[in-house]
This record gives C-alpha cells, structure tokens and sequence, in this order.
C-alpha cells in the first residue's frame, strides 16, 4: 500500500474545528459527562499547557470522577506525542484501561 501523501494545509486544526481542543479541566469534565449520558466515545486535544505526567493525572481524575458518576468503567486511551485523548465508557463490571500510544503507532508501512 502506497504512503499517503502529505498534509499540505496548515490552516486547519481539526480538533479546533470541531470544538474538540480542550484547554480546561472543567471542559474535559463537561464532554466527558456528555459521552457517558449518550454512551458514544470521546476523542479530544489537550492544549492547555504542557501534556506533563500532572496533567495526565488530572484529566485522568477528571474522567474517573465521571465514570463514578454514571457507575461504568472508563476505558482510556492516549497518544502521549500528540496530545490526543480517547475515552469510551463501559460496563461497570469490566477492569479500568487506560493505553499509552506513541505517534503513529500502530500504522503499518510497506516493508515492515
């Protein structure tokens, strides 16, 4: 399969357009609650500061406290060189998960 080629827009943020670009606690907090009520994944942009390991912990936090809220279980993804978040909410029977990924990982190129 041939390599994609390369984004040569530079004005566009998705994340941004879409309103999925968080620079606040309460706004993850906020999403968060609304895809637990409609049971739908949450994919987001951490832009409100440096993604250091504190602020994992409080987003994190801030996901947790929905899912005790709405008794499931959040099952959370990251890409750490990103800053994207995905969380879904899940069963309160099943183990929290919570997946570190690096950029791109995951693609497959051709000759590997």
């Amino acid at each position: 399969m041939p390599h994609a080629p390369a984004c040569t827009e530079t004005d566009n943020f998705y994340y941004k357009e879409k309103k999925l670009s968080f620079t606040k606690l309460e706004d993850v907090y906020k999403r968060s609650l609304q895809a637990a009520k409609k049971k739908k994944p949450l994919t987001f942009h951490w832009r409100g500061g440096y993604f250091t390991k504190e602020i994992i912990q409080e987003i994190v936090d801030e996901i947790r406290k929905v899912a005790s809220e709405k008794n499931l279980t959040a099952m959370i993804s990251m890409n750490y060189a990103q800053a994207i978040v995905r969380v879904h909410f899940e069963s309160p029977y099943l183990q929290e998960e919570l997946l570190m990924q690096g950029a791109n990982e995951g693609e497959k190129y051709e000759g590997e």
